[in-house]
């Protein structure tokens, strides 16, 4: 599938032309999915200090930051199917 024209930005470097990718909607995703995997890596980290009654409600958060980034990773993918970047 070719890339849909707002996608496309060409950059010269060193008097070689190159097309490159530019998309708000795929930085957007990428933004989500950075934060999100940031969410994630915190709440894993908090684990190592939950006490017994802690536990499991942390673990559910670092579960739910992990659908989280399941979720956004799968909206990253149909993006990269159905907008070409």
């Amino acid at each position: 599938m070719r890339p849909s024209h707002h996608c496309l930005e060409e950059r010269s470097a060193a008097g070689a032309s190159e097309l490159t990718m530019t998309c708000p909607e795929r930085e957007q995703l990428l933004q989500a999915y950075h934060q999100a995997v940031s969410a994630y890596a915190n709440a894993v980290s908090e684990l190592k200090y939950a006490n017994r009654d802690q536990f499991p409600r942390q673990f559910a958060l670092a579960d739910a930051a992990r659908q989280k980034c399941d979720r956004l990773r799968e909206k990253i993918d149909q993006h990269r199917v159905t907008h070409g970047c």
